[in-house]
């Protein structure tokens, strides 16, 4: 279990919560906040991103990681004063951070 803020994530369970409101995630959304979600604060690249969802062979070219970290954005956003909880790094990847 990954508990950060109002974000709980089961990981055995495959199930994710936020403020106590079940998340609908795709598989592929949640394998990606999984992933963030166990490494607050530190930046992931596209391609260790990439190595999660498809494999070390998958291209690293591939932008669908893109719209799956929008998708969750949206997802993860209940107000809309608040900011998302994954943040782009420019030239680099994404990381999750935690809401004020």
């Amino acid at each position: 279990m990954v508990r950060l803020g109002g974000l709980e994530i089961d990981l055995a369970g495959r199930s994710a919560e936020l403020d106590g409101q079940p998340l609908q995630l795709t598989p592929n959304e949640f394998k990606l906040l999984a992933l963030l979600a166990r490494h607050p604060g530190q930046t992931l690249t596209r391609e260790q991103l990439l190595d999660e969802l498809h494999g070390a062979a998958y291209p690293s070219f591939d932008r669908s990681i893109d719209s799956h970290i929008k998708n969750l954005r949206r997802k993860l956003q209940t107000r809309p004063d608040q900011p998302a909880s994954i943040e782009t790094v420019y030239g680099v990847g994404y990381r999750f951070t935690l809401s004020n």
